[in-house]
């Protein structure tokens, strides 16, 4: 197994710790069942500090880049990643505040207007010349405000905005004009770029990877980053990542720096960048790639490699059974209600048909029962309703189940019941499918050219999962498939996206490929026989078209800078609370823990770890596979700050007490 590639000497310059090879204090958590499919993507796992902001604070992670040995800022800040959580309730937002001080974070100060709108400010310890923060954020309803001030004293040196439509602004001090980027749609993830820049006298706003709208600005400093504030419109916003960098300026801190108080009990964390799996598409990956001028046969064939991009007449058209509920309890007081709506509908095997609106209610029974009622409540049909397919009949009808969120369907409905419970599964056309899986799988507002692969990707991963007549479905709504939302999923763009490939499938072997995918690699994808393994790590099957490889762009930089995953990190925890979580586990439990063996030597070619191996203090030794210790350490941590994948590092934690934070007005 070789080490991993071009993306490794970044390591240092990116100020990621990377701990020693051999030892690294680290938390097993409870184990998840080892994966038996490769699902294509498990659905990002955005933490939106949800933006109903009644006590809810907005915590700042940090990314202190490295001049020469010492880190830009200090006070208890490591050079590497600061990341902090925050919970959405009064007693976890305490609880996290008190964390942050804890861990030797200094200069967050949570705030609250007379309205409860609370918002977090970041004192600079060190003025800053060129400050760049990224930041991933969504609306959640209509609403307009300021998202983020960068600040120098009481002026205010730049701010990002948002409009009532959700135009984004960049306003700059002395520059009365503003710079105005595309939409952020509601409910959707965007991922923004604010580049301060006084030695070029102008601030600039990115949307994604896209080029920078420049604003000018008068030099000068910025000493302090606030998040919103009186007025702000944070309600309807919510905040994924925050991440600040900076140049600092030559003189020193106007205020001194006070001794860190060493902490006599050592604290460690993971941290790590990427999400998932690793193997196949990175969404975030076509997301750069697709922004750098690559057009989707290029993109496919990177991270498909030896796959050919062919037309099959038909694949369009191929029906595709997907489970939309999932033993779903049902009694006669609580029946299952499927409706049509658009158009009439009938029930196959009967000559009826029922009107737009009318209903059929479904109860448990020997055998189970179906009854159809008009909208005034007029009974129209009454029969068996053990396996019962629904189906349009009409072009504009629809069907809807409001036991699901996602309730306007196209295709067929199937209703299985059981007792006490039943399976609806929706029968529909892969491009039906597809229409309502792109805008769910990947921003909608992507380049067409990554719209387009992720099409192609959908379609063939799908196709490679349709099964024969002995079992009742294919494939999952969720992200142990693909997410498949319903018709108010879809947008013209991703439709577009479906139809101008329509047929489009990867083959290799005379085979349509499982194009599996991942949300983000962090530089690199992985070889899906270094993930998809046994609970001890033991190679699995080589697909030569699922191999990983740096995912970089000429100039060295990846193409999936600016993703949700870019870096995170776990809570801190002693090795005393760490050796807990392996011990919960009998296959990670080695007793009390005296060592963690993060071997590089058992790093997959993107960086992730294929084993991990636990040393207890008398000497016994168990070795596991890395999905498998991550999914015990998420399983038992008790917070809700997990590993995102495998590519982890045992990071240290300065032993700094923090003094209490000063207000910056």
């Amino acid at each position: 197994m070789r080490a991993p590639v071009a993306h490794r000497p970044l390591l240092a310059s990116r100020g990621i710790l990377a701990p020693p090879e051999g030892r690294a204090p680290i938390v097993t958590p409870p184990l998840p069942a080892p994966p038996v499919t490769t699902p294509p993507h498990e659905e990002p796992v955005r933490r939106t500090l949800r933006a109903a902001i009644v006590a809810l604070p907005f915590l700042l992670s940090a990314v202190l880049p490295v001049r020469g040995a010492s880190p830009v800022l200090t006070e208890g800040f490591e050079s590497g990643i600061g990341a902090w959580a925050v919970t959405t309730t009064g007693t976890g937002l305490a609880r996290a505040t008190a964390a942050a001080a804890r861990y030797g974070t200094r200069g967050l100060l949570l705030q609250a207007s007379a309205a409860d709108e609370a918002w977090v400010t970041r004192a600079l310890t060190e003025r800053l010349r060129r400050t760049v923060v990224t930041l991933s954020v969504r609306r959640e309803r209509p609403a307009g405000g300021t998202l983020l001030a960068l600040r120098d004293g009481a002026e205010v040196r730049a701010a990002l905005v948002v409009d009532a439509d959700g135009k984004l602004r960049v306003t700059a001090a002395g520059d009365e004009r503003t710079r105005v980027l595309q939409r952020i749609p509601v409910d959707r993830w965007v991922t923004l770029t604010l580049t301060l820049d006084p030695a070029e006298d102008r601030v600039g706003l990115a949307l994604g990877s896209g080029k920078p709208a420049w604003a000018t600005l008068p030099g000068g400093a910025v000493e302090a980053i606030r998040l919103g504030g009186p007025g702000s419109g944070l309600r309807a916003l919510a905040l994924d990542r925050l991440v600040v960098t900076g140049d600092p300026v030559a003189t020193p801190s106007p205020s001194p720096t006070p001794e860190p108080t060493p902490d006599p009990v050592a604290r460690y964390r993971f941290t790590g960048r990427g999400s998932d799996h690793g193997v196949g598409l990175s969404q975030a990956g076509a997301y750069g790639r697709a922004e750098a001028g690559q057009l989707y046969p290029e993109i496919l064939a990177h991270y498909y490699p030896g796959t050919t991009l062919e037309v099959r007449p038909g694949s369009a058209d191929r029906i595709v059974r997907v489970l939309v509920l999932d033993n779903e309890p049902v009694s006669a007081q609580r029946p299952l209600i499927v409706c049509g709506v658009g158009g009439p509908w009938t029930i196959a095997g009967s000559e009826l048909t029922f009107p737009r609106q009318a209903c059929a209610a479904f109860t448990p029974g020997t055998p189970a029962e179906v009854v159809v009622r008009s909208e005034t409540d007029e009974e129209l049909y009454r029969g068996e309703g053990t396996d019962v397919m629904i189906e349009p009949a009409g072009p504009t009808t629809l069907l809807r189940v409001p036991a699901r969120s996602e309730d306007r369907l196209r295709g067929s409905l199937q209703v299985r019941m059981m007792p006490a419970k039943a399976d609806v599964i929706d029968h529909l056309p892969v491009d039906l499918y597809l229409r309502a899986v792109v805008p769910r799988e990947m921003y909608t507002e992507a380049h067409i050219e990554a719209l387009r692969t992720q099409a192609v990707a959908a379609r063939s991963y799908v196709i490679h999962q349709l099964k024969g007549p002995e079992v009742h479905w294919d494939v999952h709504d969720d992200s142990r498939n693909q997410v498949y939302g319903g018709v108010g999923s879809e947008t013209a763009r991703t439709t577009l996206a479906v139809t101008s490939t329509i047929g489009e499938v990867l083959v290799y072997d005379d085979r349509v490929a499982n194009a599996i995918y991942h949300a983000q690699g962090g530089w690199a994808t992985e070889d899906a026989r270094n993930v998809f393994t046994s609970w001890t790590g033991a190679v699995g099957v080589d697909i030569p078209y699922l191999r990983g490889s740096p995912d970089l762009d000429p100039d060295g930089n990846p193409y999936d800078e600016g993703g949700p995953y870019d870096s995170w990190g776990t809570d801190g925890f002693t090795w005393a609370e760490l050796s807990r979580i392996t011990q919960r586990d009998a296959r990670t439990d080695v007793g009390p823990l005296k060592d963690l063996l993060l071997l590089e030597k058992n790093r997959g070619v993107s960086g992730r770890l294929t084993r991990v191996t636990l040393v207890g203090t008398d000497g016994t030794r168990k070795t596991v596979a890395g999905w498998y210790f991550k999914s015990v350490f998420n399983r038992h941590t008790t917070s809700d700050r997990l590993l995102r994948s495998t590519l982890f590092f045992l990071t240290p934690i300065p032993t700094a007490t923090a003094a209490p934070a000063r207000e910056v007005r």
